[in-house]
């Protein structure tokens, strides 16, 4: 009993405590933060002032390994100056988002992946697309429709999700979650069973994924970028398809496989 008591006291006191510094990692911890935060301003394309957040070799040029009072990054994150501070022209970042940045860059700002030019988008863990709203209380934009192969139904895109409509009488008949915030391309394979959708947030994430059309599922997303996917296309055999996305590049992947074979920049 009173070890049992004893092993209580010890999970609540792990679960009170602050975290450690040895237990920040930069793909877990650090690396959303900036994804979030401020890769709309300072990413390849856009790298206002001169600084890129894309990966870890750019975006610890700002930084000074274990002296975060002198690390550029910690100046602008946390300056008094809401016209000096970053995020420009946004809330301040969240006290305790602060508090892991300066504590990573104490402890020596370490790199926990292979690759330190690896873009951020590609180290971070993916979470769960957002749940759409059960009822949407305004409009949305609807980027992208298509017909279904046997032209009962059209498929639009909604907000982290795909509505499915009856053709005959404009009555809703499916919903597929667990898309990106806005879908631009859609496209079925030439033997109609998979649906390939292009969708993605705007300056922080696309993804392409293939959906079985008559489970009405998502199988599996085989593309994520750091900006969004606006198009994709099957080879007329079915063989390979093509996405293209805000970040300027073509990928082609191989359909049984799922596996990117080719990039064009």
């Amino acid at each position: 009993m009173a070890a049992a008591i004893l092993s209580l006291f010890a999970l609540i006191a792990a679960a009170v405590m602050p975290v450690s510094a040895a237990e920040i990692m930069f793909s877990k911890d650090i690396a959303p933060i900036l994804l979030e935060r401020c890769s709309s301003c300072h990413n390849t394309r856009t790298a206002k002032g001169d600084y890129d957040i894309s990966t870890y070799e750019l975006a610890t040029q700002a930084v000074e390994e274990g002296d975060p009072d002198n690390s550029m990054l910690i100046y602008v994150i946390m300056h008094e100056d809401s016209q000096k501070r970053m995020p420009k022209d946004k809330d301040r970042l969240p006290a305790e988002e602060l508090e892991l940045i300066r504590q990573w860059i104490s402890d020596g700002a370490k790199y926990d992946r292979d690759d330190p030019g690896a873009p951020l988008h590609t180290i971070v863990p993916r979470k769960p697309q957002p749940a759409a709203p059960e009822v949407y209380p305004t409009p949305v934009p609807v980027a992208a429709v298509l017909f279904s192969p046997k032209g009962e139904h059209v498929i639009a895109g909604g907000y982290h999700e795909l509505t499915i409509w009856n053709v005959e009488n404009g009555s809703l008949a499916g919903r597929i979650a667990g898309i990106g915030q806005r879908t631009h391309g859609l496209t079925f394979s030439p033997d109609g069973q998979l649906l390939a959708v292009a969708s993605g947030t705007p300056a922080r994430d696309g993804s392409v994924h293939l959906v079985d059309y008559e489970k009405g599922v998502i199988m599996r997303e085989i593309a994520v970028s750091s900006e969004t996917a606006f198009g994709v296309a099957f080879r007329p055999d079915g063989q390979k398809l093509a996405t293209a996305g805000g970040d300027g590049s073509v990928r082609i992947f191989d359909v049984a496989t799922r596996e990117e074979e080719m990039v064009i920049k």
